[in-house]
């Protein structure tokens, strides 16, 4: 299939008409700074992994859903690609006013992109709230909830509490870079 048939795939199912399904396609193309004329017809294997990874985006978006689920959408995006993707993905929820759940276990991925932010330990949500009050509650709390839900984390109890307790709440940066600093030397 091509971009074109992959992105229109189903509003094509809903009975959408072509004129219709390719004015969607370029208009979500252009959203994420993709030339339609030149991408649309090619076929995804001609294409970078980020520009994959948008075209999986504006493939949720083309049937206008009124809730989008998104499941580590930039995980496999390399980090300087991820932060463009992430910053246009900003600018489409904000133009297309969309609710979107995003499921990530990247905390500063969170942050950026969410609204509100539900903390899972276990299956059960330990804290949910704005990504500025969940820090300015919680800040060591949150760090070490982060470090352990990760299932291959293989990292020093100690070395990781002790990096989290030396910052604060107005530190949070510093303390989830610790912790990745953490998780790469330990694991």
């Amino acid at each position: 299939m091509t971009i074109e048939e992959n992105i229109t795939v189903v509003p094509r199912m809903l009975g959408w008409d072509k004129a219709r399904c390719k004015q969607r396609a370029e208009e979500l193309m252009e959203m994420v700074a993709l030339d339609a004329r030149k991408f649309l017809h090619r076929f995804p294997k001609e294409m970078s992994g980020g520009q994959q990874q948008r075209i999986g985006v504006i493939r949720a978006l083309a049937a206008d859903p009124p809730v989008l689920l998104m499941d580590e959408p930039f995980g496999a995006v390399d980090p300087i690609n991820r932060e463009v993707i992430q910053n246009q993905f900003l600018d489409m929820q904000r133009k297309l006013k969309k609710t979107v759940m995003l499921v990530s276990h990247d905390i500063d991925e969170a942050l950026k992109l969410g609204d509100r932010i539900a903390v899972f330990r276990q299956g059960r949500i330990v804290q949910c709230a704005s990504p500025d009050e969940l820090l300015a509650k919680t800040g060591q709390r949150v760090c070490r909830i982060v470090c352990w839900s990760g299932q291959n984390v293989k990292a020093s109890a100690t070395g990781l509490r002790r990096r989290c307790y030396r910052s604060t709440a107005n530190d949070y940066r510093a303390a989830f870079h610790a912790v990745k600093r953490s998780v790469r030397h330990y694991g």
